[in-house]
């Protein structure tokens, strides 16, 4: 397909704000869900604000045809259910006929009644990574992920590993008050069924404007530091491969990565300010379908923003984002397994992997 040519920059424009080649393309297939989550941004001010709908197919190969010259990783993700996407096997299939070699991830709630055999067919036919979203165990699960079922969560996820050749499998889970108990549950679970790699992300309030930014404060609490690092320990005794928030890193606009590496697209066409704020009414920077990849990443819009990144300023749209409001908390460690390695170069892999690992969120 035709792709734009690239826009000059701007004249008064550093070349050090620009971006040739984005580490990852977030890809919205679609923004319906068959979950009503406590926890997601879909059932608060902003998503309920939102257009709904899916990518129409032609624009899920413009997207494809010129992400995958650009970056060496697509993830299928977004407010939505990825599984929902009528069109998801024709898709996975156009992303690996325009780069065989390219990272492909999707993520899912695997509570559709097809979710075993779509995933199944998907792993069987290529090597594609998925991470599994659960927020806890047996009742805790049911009452945060409404309309779910763990009992078929597991059923899913259990048929699909025994029968996949995914590249990798993890879980993702959002901790928060409601559930931080279940961090140790969900990581033997995890062994159980044979997934070895398990990200403990933190509540982000960017876009849940009614939960107070007081809901912060839990994470520095005795219960919650003993919590994490008992789940640190048992991790390493089931050799699970446990990633999590940067909890230690003071909180600041410069935390945040995404103006530089990672880039979401809506399932209307916009490149969206990031994949906690995927929202194209409150902001864009241009949609994709009509100017291209490239030039929405490198728009004037997008440079200032990272110009502000440069001086540490926060933009106002991402003032409530947990990578600029969480302080730095002391008080948990980090065993090191010395047999382990890290995925990413020879770092040894400790007990909480790669901090602030790229799980989404």
């Amino acid at each position: 397909m035709l792709i734009p040519p690239p826009l000059p920059p701007p004249a008064d424009t550093s070349r050090q704000y620009l971006v040739a080649r984005p580490e990852c393309i977030l890809i919205e297939l679609t923004n319906l869900c068959n979950l009503q989550c406590t926890t997601c941004a879909r059932n608060d001010t902003y998503g309920k604000e939102m257009r709904k709908g899916s990518m129409d197919f032609d624009n899920v190969k413009r997207v494809v045809d010129e992400a995958a010259r650009l970056t060496r990783r697509i993830v299928l993700i977004g407010l939505g259910e990825t599984l929902l996407y009528r069109r998801l096997l024709e898709t996975v299939d156009y992303i690996y006929s325009a780069d065989p070699a390219i990272e492909l991830s999707l993520t899912t709630n695997a509570t559709l009644p097809e979710s075993a055999s779509t995933l199944a067919f998907i792993c069987e036919k290529l090597k594609t990574s998925i991470m599994f979203s659960i927020d806890g165990t047996e009742q805790t699960y049911n009452t945060i992920r409404r309309g779910g079922s763990f009992d078929l969560f597991v059923k899913t996820t259990s048929t699909i590993l025994r029968a996949a050749k995914a590249e990798a499998f993890s879980f993702n889970m959002v901790v928060f008050e409601d559930n931080y108990r279940e961090m140790v549950p969900v990581l033997e679970l995890a062994e159980s069924l044979g997934v070895l790699a398990v990200n403990f992300n933190s509540l982000n309030l960017a876009a849940l404007p009614h939960v107070p930014l007081a809901a912060y404060d839990f994470y520095d609490t005795a219960g919650f530091k003993a919590e994490l690092n008992r789940a640190h320990r048992r991790a390493l005794q089931l050799g699970i491969r446990l990633t999590t928030f940067d909890f230690e890193t003071m909180g600041s606009f410069k935390k945040c990565k995404y103006p530089w590496d990672s880039f979401y697209i809506t399932w209307d066409g916009f490149l969206a300010q990031c994949c906690a704020q995927p929202f194209p009414q409150r902001k864009h920077f241009g949609n994709v379908f009509e100017l291209g990849i490239l030039n929405c990443i490198n728009s004037p819009e997008f440079i200032q923003v990272r110009k502000m990144w440069y001086e540490n300023i926060t933009p106002s749209i991402c003032a409530r984002c947990h990578k600029v409001r969480i302080p730095a908390i002391t008080g948990i460690q980090h065993p090191i397994d010395p047999s382990a390695r890290s995925r990413q170069g020879t770092q040894l892999t400790t007990i909480g992997g790669v901090i602030n690992a790229p799980a989404y969120e």
